[in-house]
């Protein structure tokens, strides 16, 4: 199984605001988690479009797009090409939390939430031809206002 995992670049890198947006050099912490766990299961590639020319893999069996709101365009022109090639599209990405209803036009599975709890399984649905549209974390976000409520800003910490 071959599983390529896309960072798109930004839709308006001419904004001066682009550069603090999103790093330029590491790929997302959670993407690369994804990477690391989906590589006991076959071969990986990682395309990042946003330091410099990338090689896309159309011939992959598994795209997995990392999409937020500053790369949601490309991310969804890449998803058609991909698509289009015959490979299974896969969106995750802290976009999703927000709005899915968009992007779920343009994959066939969604990871939502943290995408290290939900990809092993959805490769091991994948791989038994039973991928499902929806996937979401067991891990939830929730407000602890005893930590920063004291200021009246409520903090986030995870339910594990």
């Amino acid at each position: 199984m071959k599983i390529t995992f896309v960072v798109p670049k930004d839709d308006d890198r001419s904004s001066p605001l682009s550069q603090f947006v999103q790093c330029r050099i590491l790929p997302p912490v959670g993407l690369r988690r994804m990477a690391g766990l989906a590589g006991k299961r076959g071969a990986v590639a990682l395309v990042d479009e946003r330091i410099g020319s990338a090689r896309h893999n159309y011939q992959a069996d598994i795209a997995l797009f990392f999409i937020n709101s500053y790369n949601r365009a490309r991310c969804l022109v890449l998803a058609k090409l991909y698509r289009d090639a015959g490979c299974h599209v896969v969106f995750s990405g802290s976009m999703l939390a927000n709005d899915a209803l968009e992007p779920a036009q343009y994959a066939d599975s969604l990871l939502v939430g943290y995408g290290e709890d939900c990809i092993a399984e959805f490769l091991f649905d994948y791989q038994r031809g039973k991928a499902k549209a929806f996937y979401h974390s067991a891990n939830k976000a929730k407000v602890n206002s005893e930590v920063g409520g004291k200021r009246g800003y409520p903090t986030m910490q995870l339910a594990c």
